[in-house]
């Protein structure tokens, strides 16, 4: 996991640094401007930390992929599920079906 976030985090700190040698410019010729961060007092990173540690710690899985999984997999649009479930084949209905074809 470690190894992901690394990868990450030196990705991105060379692509920093070749934007800001390089002087890069937007497509419409703007020079790229990284604005420096105010960081504050920290409260409101402290208060999100939280937040996600305890939702962590309630539900034994990670905020970001419980909500993918509440979903149960799907990412489609609620306009998709209509068409999904006049597709979908009961197995409870279809075994009996299929075993009397096999003969």
């Amino acid at each position: 996991m470690y190894g992901i976030i690394g990868a990450a985090v030196v990705t991105a700190a060379m692509s920093l640094l070749v934007i800001k040698r390089l002087r890069l410019r937007s497509p419409d010729g703007q020079p790229l401007v990284l604005e420096p961060k105010t960081v504050g007092s920290g409260v409101r990173y402290l208060a999100g930390g939280s937040i996600f540690g305890l939702g962590w710690a309630l539900t034994g899985a990670c905020p970001g992929p419980l909500v993918a999984l509440g979903r149960g997999g799907r990412a489609g649009h609620a306009g998709n599920d209509s068409e999904r479930a006049r597709r979908h084949v009961d197995l409870r209905t279809a075994a009996p079906e299929a075993a009397a074809l096999k003969g």
